[in-house]
């Protein structure tokens, strides 16, 4: 659930931020 959300919140914020972001949730 935790791992989801965190996940979840990294694509939005990723929009706003970067695609390093999308790094993260993509190793996850």
């Amino acid at each position: 659930d935790t791992l989801f959300a965190l996940a979840a919140g990294a694509v939005e914020f990723g929009t706003k931020g970067g695609r390093r972001v999308v790094n993260i949730v993509e190793a996850a």
